[in-house]
């Protein structure tokens, strides 16, 4: 197209080929221009007889512009008529769809879509709109994603800096902290020892770092302590060492490890018992220690208390399953344990015979069956009030409890409670059938009777602790 209008030899300059116009006079001329450089000196044919009088007006002064404005409004008022009259409405969209083409093009090969010029004489296909949409949308998509993953940079540089920021402080914290609860833990340590507290405060020593002082002293007189023993267990001297250990222990009662070695003399002199006890303190100084778990163990063993040296194994085996001394002594205490039970069933009674039964079939998790067992048991001893029957009923709540049937529970637990007050599995399983049905105030009473019986049950600190929290949101309310 020609940057300037073009004058034909009359005299008379196309309009339709003026630049910086509007985009509906580029499609008017590309229709019309044949018609009109065919015609440029028939302008009756475009109703413009007004203006033949003007063919030689100069059209560069503001007269011929006023002019060609004139022309300009007149053709476009025939081409509203042209295309109404001979349905170029179509044709108009579909010029306007190619001047769009250009801006088209890179953003469908960037989208992958394969590039196909419409053909001016062909109607736009429901495929080509598909098309042009899928590049509207990806076009968007596009947009929003980039917005998007601006957004997560920074967000993601913040965090960092407050990540870093954190584990700086998070370190200074803990450093601080490991320094005052290691302070902590030796002052508290003296009221394990009450002779080494009493001892400070009748010398006067108020300071803190004399009072650490004191007990590092002591600590380091157990070791020598344990050390001397450990000479003894040596030589086999069983009755030296298991003196130097208690030493030890009354120097400093929270070292596990001074439990665990006199366990081990204990046993050497076949006290099983005294063995026993002390892996068992040993284990609660430190459940992490499996040495402890093996000298209960073996201490139970030589009691013949098979079934609870099992019970301790097992429990050894969820802190070290690997553990060779742990799986070692299983194996000796299975068979052990097999052949206990069978010469105990040839000498049982029928409801002892059932009651076995009843605890194997508990073990194995069939609770129902379990239930029907002890069911018979009870029936077949002489009386209610024996303790195989009390055994019975307590194990038969048992059941109860692990199938959530909590008034079952209740009734056989009031059953036990009748005739042993103090029967402390009874309390417990009431107690936590009471909590089930959210009877909270008699379920905190079973729970604080099994607590004055012994403070220790750590299940039964955690319950009053959560029962005790209903019964006062009850008061609230």
């Amino acid at each position: 197209m020609s940057s300037t209008p073009s004058r034909s030899r009359s005299g008379y300059v196309n309009p339709m080929a003026a630049t910086m116009e509007p985009k509906r006079m580029q499609l008017l001329r590309a229709i019309l221009r044949k018609a009109l450089d065919a015609s440029v000196n028939d302008a009756s044919a475009l109703d413009m007889t007004d203006y033949l009088p003007l063919t030689n007006v100069d059209f560069q002064d503001e007269v011929g512009v006023q002019v060609i404005q004139n022309i300009r409004n007149r053709i476009e008022v025939r081409f509203d008529e042209l295309c109404s009259q001979y349905g170029l409405c179509e044709k108009f969209a579909e010029l306007e769809k190619l001047i769009q083409w250009e801006d088209e093009w890179q953003l469908r090969q960037e989208a992958g879509i394969q590039i196909i010029a419409p053909q001016r004489t062909e109607a736009q296909t429901p495929q080509d709109l598909l098309t042009l949409e899928r590049v509207r949308l990806i076009r968007q998509e596009k947009k929003r994603l980039e917005q998007q993953l601006q957004e997560i940079h920074q967000a993601n540089t913040n965090l960092e800096k407050s990540i870093t920021e954190t584990q700086s402080s998070a370190s200074s914290m803990l450093s601080a902290m490991e320094s005052r609860l290691d302070t902590i833990a030796r002052v508290l340590f003296l009221f394990k020892m009450p002779h080494l507290f009493l001892n400070n405060i009748f010398l006067g020593i108020t300071n803190l770092n004399d009072i650490i002082s004191e007990v590092t002293m002591a600590n380091a007189k157990a070791e020598a302590k344990k050390n001397e023993g450990n000479e003894f267990f040596k030589r086999k001297d069983y009755a030296h060492a298991i003196e130097k250990y208690s030493e030890a222990i009354a120097l400093d009662v929270t070292n596990h490890v001074y439990f665990s070695n006199r366990s081990a003399a204990y046993a050497g002199l076949n006290q099983f018992a005294e063995a026993a006890a002390d892996g068992e303190q040993c284990i609660k100084l430190n459940p992490k220690f499996v040495k402890g778990y093996h000298r209960q163990a073996l201490g139970l063993k030589g009691l013949k208390d098979y079934a609870k040296a099992l019970e301790v194994l097992k429990a050894g085996q969820r802190v070290d399953f690997n553990n060779n001394d742990l799986n070692k002594l299983i194996n000796e205490i299975e068979p052990l344990l097999a052949k206990a039970q069978t010469a105990k069933r040839a000498g049982m009674g029928h409801a002892e015979k059932l009651k076995e039964q009843g605890n194997d079939l508990f073990k194995s998790a069939q609770f129902e069956k379990a239930i029907e067992v002890y069911t018979e048991a009870i029936d077949s001893c002489d009386k209610d009030s024996s303790p195989l029957a009390i055994s019975c009923y307590n194990n038969r709540a048992a059941c109860h409890q692990q199938l959530s049937n909590f008034s079952a529970v209740i009734r056989d637990c009031s059953h036990v409670l009748e005739l042993e007050p103090n029967n402390q599995k009874a309390l417990l399983r009431r107690g936590l059938a009471y909590e089930g049905l959210e009877r909270y105030r008699l379920a905190l009473q079973d729970i604080r009777a099994l607590l004055a019986l012994d403070p220790s049950i750590e299940i039964a600190n955690k319950a009053q602790h959560r029962i005790g929290a209903a019964v006062r949101a009850l008061k609230d309310m």
